[in-house]
């Protein structure tokens, strides 16, 4: 949102206007531009629910431009849920799926140390563990459309 940088050039205009049409000084023209812009375009005030670290929500009042500015990056939806980028905060599903997929390396690197090392209970052991996680890695997502 470029409001305010709008604003400013905006209110430059008509100043400029405002002078050349009533042959004002600029800075007499400059304060009318001003009043003009405070009077037209007053801060809008948007109410917002905030959920703290503790979980405990907190409403509170705040200028919807400075907040659209703030939330640049983030993903708003109409509804006005603000989602984090991936970049700055992932989800409780992907650090799953992260988990997971870690875990499985480690069955199958000792699912082929068995293997090499003859051991078949061992082998066998690993290799369904190793499956059973790809198959819940793979599961996850079709739970969610």
């Amino acid at each position: 949102m470029q409001r305010p940088r709008l604003l400013e050039a905006y209110k430059l205009q008509l100043a400029k206007y405002i002078s050349f049409k009533y042959g004002c000084d600029e800075k007499k023209a400059e304060e009318i531009a001003l009043q003009i812009c405070k009077d037209r375009y007053r801060p809008l005030t948007a109410i917002i629910e905030e959920t703290k670290i503790d979980n405990r929500p907190e409403i509170k009042a705040v200028d919807l431009v400075s907040w659209f500015d703030k939330n640049r990056s983030n993903i708003i939806t109409p509804s006005g849920s603000v989602y984090c980028q991936h970049e700055v905060k992932t989800g409780t599903i992907i650090d799953m799926l992260i988990k997971f997929l870690k875990n499985r390396d480690k069955e199958k690197k000792l699912m082929f140390k068995c293997k090499a090392a003859g051991d078949t209970t061992g082998y066998l052991t690993h290799y369904y563990a190793q499956t059973l996680i790809k198959i819940f890695i793979n599961a996850l997502p079709g739970n969610f459309g």
